[in-house]
This record gives structure tokens, C-alpha cells and sequence, in this order.
């Protein structure tokens, strides 16, 4: 299952989610996950692993937050 929100600051938020045993083709998260369970689920390249959750933010607020972290870490 794959599903999107539009949320109110603009950005979108993404759930998939494989409550199968077998993994399902899945093209990596295009931004910052969120949330992902087992652990490192997100490393897996190409898939969705069975049982497995991942969530994630896109849109323009993320990104500035992101660059923002970036610019912060290249300071110290």
C-alpha cells in the first residue's frame, strides 16, 4: 500500500506499507524518512521488505530544513 497526503505547510507525506512476507518493488524515498520499521528498512535498494513500513516528508519546507541541518553540521 502506498499512500500521500498534502499537508498544510506544503509538503506531502508518504506511507508505504508491506504487510506481506515477500518484498514488493519500491523506488527509493525521494527524501528524508521519517519513520521506517524494522530498522534500516529504508537501506534496502529497489524494495519494500515484508512487514515493513517506511514514511516520508517531501516538499520545499522539508527541503530547507534539510539544507539548513546541512549548513548547521558544515560549521562545526
Amino acid at each position: 500500500m502506498l499512500a500521500r497526503w498534502k499537508l498544510g505547510d506544503g509538503e506531502t507525506l508518504t506511507i508505504a506499507l508491506n504487510l506481506d512476507d515477500k518484498p514488493v518493488a519500491l523506488a527509493s524515498p525521494p527524501a528524508k524518512v521519517i519513520f521506517e520499521t524494522p530498522a534500516r528498512a529504508q537501506d534496502r535498494t529497489g524494495e519494500l521488505g515484508g512487514h515493513t513500513c517506511l514514511a516520508w516528508l517531501t516538499g520545499d519546507v522539508n527541503l530547507k530544513a534539510n539544507e539548513a541541518h546541512r549548513a548547521q553540521g558544515s560549521r562545526s
